[in-house]
């Protein structure tokens, strides 16, 4: 009887765990409806109002056609009166054989000169009235259209189908092409004078393929917005289709510049040198991952270049993926977020200011960062545990992928608040993962730490040693995310998710415009290390002298910020291989202890720092160094600075800041 009630209240368990996540997928499901409702709502809203003007101008169309018949049909009675005229004035000279010769030259040259003058003045009005209403309908157009077509101010040629128009004479046999229309070339004819031609093709009479042309392509008028905004305020960069726009290769190193300007030297380029912009640009593209879909050859083709080919490049780089950076404000972050963009990411930073400077409404890092790449960073303050706010940056945003930094950090601190740093570390990432969950993002960067591994059962230590041992609550907070993340992969096919477990991040950027910044007393060794030397603190606490190495003091593994930044790069292209759930360790494989540490900050500061030994400190341990092999294999990832370079590039950063990004002066 036992077994079959226990065996029911599996059953039960069970269908209640389907039951729910039943629900799940349905509120999953709802919420994409309602965005798919929505966005179709608008749309019709959209087509609603195009049909409207559709109908005003075919309207309009129609009365100026009857008022042109109106006007030939009284040409053609002057042009009758006129030859009755001719007979009178001849029959009233039949004698004269000059007048008879007249006559008959008048007959049959000047009469149909007369006729093919009047023939032309029909056409020139004609014409002339099609081109006044023709103009009239696209200022009209660009200033009355809805929302879906309209342009910023700075970009005043009407976007259509993904190509932009300023006049009817400026459209192109290739930008014709580039809109899938079939467009017929109407009779030329002459307006004001012999060398005054105006083209016009059936398109311009046509209000329905006007009509497909502003509101049809929104994925390619989208695109085109894009590059025009990539691009707003390069000189010699007009960008107004995927054809001759791209000719110079100008604009393609616009667009590279934008992300990466220490790899094109933009300001240098001529669009004359149309052949070297175009390798730069393509050579630039192949370098980050972008395929050589288009060679410097089409491009320079004698007829322009195929609009298909150039929008797919285009399309490439605009997939460059915009990832999510939670924490970007911080030390490991904001380096990672230079990273991003010099690996040509597009990276949205969200920060709460627990670990960065203000500077008015972003962190002091992020402007720094936008000063010397001379770019533009996207940031919003928010608060991991604010779930609505969370969301409304997913609605706003098409993520590829997350990186996710945000978080309490100090081991002593968290020691002597382990509530506090379980609510936050925890609940904030349960509500992005949920987040993600509900927005389709299904690739994530984890910032873990070597402190899940606990006290190294042996060393060095691989990915295979067991975790879970924390000493401290700091630690068995990375390593509760980590079995989060590894059930939702698990439950998740689609899911992909890199956890990198790094161990002592030390230095700062070659620039010396951005590094660790504690606010406070600093947690961490160097970055206290750092404050001594500068004249900040008096003398540094060596906690422990006891540990069983070689000079009785800490080991630990540090790693150049830098290099650990290029590891969450690597970590981002391995997602690409729909990798599932993957760990791996970044470090540089070697131990220094706190006295190793100590003397390699002298040497680069050239200033003695003094300390004192102090008893151990809680949750600490005594040996911790990686084994970074697997992160070389898999994602050929290998650390490039050593230790003398840490420590220099450290201390330019604390020299250039003595007190930080506060940039106050030193007590």
């Amino acid at each position: 009887m036992k077994e079959e009630l226990r065996c029911c209240k599996g059953k039960i368990q069970a269908e209640r765990a389907e039951w729910k996540q039943f629900q799940d997928d349905l509120k999953v499901a709802l919420v994409v409806s309602d965005r798919l409702r929505e966005e179709a709502e608008e749309e019709l809203s959209v087509l609603n109002s195009a049909r409207q003007d559709w109908d005003r101008q075919l309207t309009e169309a129609l009365e100026g056609k009857q008022n042109l018949e109106g006007q030939l049909k009284s040409l053609k009675i002057e042009l009758e009166q006129s030859r009755q005229k001719t007979k009178l004035v001849t029959s009233n000279h039949q004698g004269a054989p000059p007048l008879r010769a007249l006559e008959k030259s008048a007959d049959k040259g000047n009469v149909d000169r007369y006729g093919k003058g009047i023939e032309s003045t029909e056409k020139r009005i004609e014409e002339q009235l099609w081109t006044d209403e023709l103009k009239r309908k696209r200022e009209m157009n660009v200033s009355g259209s809805t929302e879906r077509s309209r342009l910023p101010s700075d970009y005043p040629a009407v976007v259509v189908n993904g190509t932009s128009h300023r006049s009817v004479t400026g459209t192109t046999d290739s930008d014709i092409k580039e809109d899938n229309l079939i467009l017929q070339t109407a009779t030329s004819s002459v307006l004001d004078g012999p060398n005054m031609v105006n083209r016009r093709t059936q398109e311009d009479f046509s209000p329905a393929l006007r009509f497909l042309r502003l509101h049809g392509g929104s994925k390619r008028n989208s695109l085109l917005r894009w590059c025009q905004g990539r691009t707003q305020g390069y000189k010699n960069v007009e960008i107004t289709n995927f054809s001759s726009s791209w000719v110079d290769g100008l604009a393609f190193c616009a667009i590279y510049h934008s992300y990466l300007p220490s790899h094109i030297p933009y300001n240098t380029l001529s669009p004359e040198n149309k052949k070297e912009n175009l390798d730069l640009a393509f050579r630039t593209g192949e370098g980050f991952g972008i395929s050589a879909s288009l060679t410097v050859d089409e491009m320079l083709k004698d007829d322009a270049p195929d609009w298909h080919r150039v929008l797919e490049y285009v399309e490439g780089l605009n997939m460059r993926q915009k990832i999510l950076v939670t924490g970007g404000g911080g030390y490991i972050g904001s380096h990672c977020v230079v990273e991003l963009i010099e690996a040509g990411y597009h990276p949205v930073v969200i920060d709460n200011f627990s670990n960065a400077v203000r500077e008015g409404d972003v962190p002091e890092s992020l402007k720094r960062v936008e000063k010397f790449l001379d770019t533009q960073i996207e940031f919003h303050e928010l608060d991991l545990l604010d779930k609505p706010g969370l969301e409304k940056i997913f609605k706003k945003h098409s993520f590829d992928a997350v990186m996710h930094f945000a978080g309490l950090k100090a081991v002593g601190e968290s020691v002597e608040q382990p509530l506090r740093y379980y609510r936050v570390n925890l609940t904030g990432t349960i509500h992005l993962l949920e987040v993600m969950q509900s927005h389709g993002v299904r690739n994530l960067v984890f910032s873990s730490s070597a402190t899940v591994y606990g006290d190294p059962q042996k060393l060095p230590i691989d990915e295979q040693h067991p975790v879970g041992g924390c000493t401290n609550p700091y630690g068995k907070t990375k390593y509760f995310i980590e079995e989060m993340i590894r059930d939702q992969c698990t439950a998740n096919k689609d899911w992909n998710a890199v956890l990198l477990r790094y161990f002592n991040p030390i230095g700062a950027h070659i620039s010396g415009q951005i590094g660790e910044d504690p606010q406070g007393i600093p947690n961490n060794l160097l970055p206290y290390v750092a404050q001594v030397a500068i004249g900040r603190r008096n003398f540094l606490n060596v906690f422990g002298n006891d540990y069983n190495t070689p000079d009785g003091t800490g080991v630990r593994d540090y790693i150049h910020v830098v290099d650990l930044a290029k590891g969450h790069i690597a970590a981002l292209r391995k997602l690409k291989d729909s990798c599932g759930c993957k760990v791996y360790n970044l470090g540089t494989g070697t131990g220094y202890s706190v006295l190793e540490m100590v003397k390699a900050m002298e040497k680069a500061s050239g200033r003695k720092i003094a300390y004192q030994i102090a008893p151990r400190r809680s949750g600490d341990i005594a040996s911790c160094y990686a084994d970074p092999s697997l992160a070389e294999k898999e994602l050929s990832w290998k650390a490039e600075y050593d230790l003398e370079r840490m420590c220099e590039d450290l201390w330019r950063w604390q020299s250039k800041n003595p007190t930080g990004f506060s940039n106050g002066t030193v007590p």
